[in-house]
Order: structure tokens, then C-alpha cells, then sequence
């Protein structure tokens, strides 16, 4: 909690205050649940390419023999 707290120094306004710094907590945690969901995201796409990739070499190869 803020240690510059105003003449109007009631609970109601510390508890204003307590409010606010979790308000901004919480949005900052949505915006880092986001942007490592799109990680994610963009990490499951390159291992299904990847994968993808991996089957038609075996392929190509399994065709040689």
C-alpha cells in the first residue's frame, strides 16, 4: 500500500487505494496470461509443423528402402 496517504487518511481511503494497486495487479497479470498464451500458441503450431515435417522425411525415407 502507498505510504503517501492525504489528510483524508480514513479507511475508506486506504482501502480505495488497496483496491487501485490491486486493480493494477490484476490487469497486469491478464495482459502476461495473454501474451503467454499466444506463446504458447506459436510454440504448438511450430511443433505440429515440425512433426508435420519429421513424418514426410520418414516417409521419403520408408520410400528408399
Amino acid at each position: 500500500m502507498p505510504q503517501n496517504l492525504s489528510l483524508n487518511d480514513t479507511l475508506e481511503e486506504r482501502l480505495r487505494l488497496e483496491l487501485c494497486d490491486l486493480l493494477q495487479a490484476n490487469n497486469e497479470l491478464r495482459a502476461e496470461n495473454t501474451r503467454l498464451k499466444a506463446i504458447i500458441k506459436e510454440e504448438n503450431t511450430a511443433k505440429y509443423k515440425a512433426w508435420t515435417r519429421i513424418g514426410e522425411l520418414n516417409k521419403q525415407i520408408n520410400k528408399k528402402d
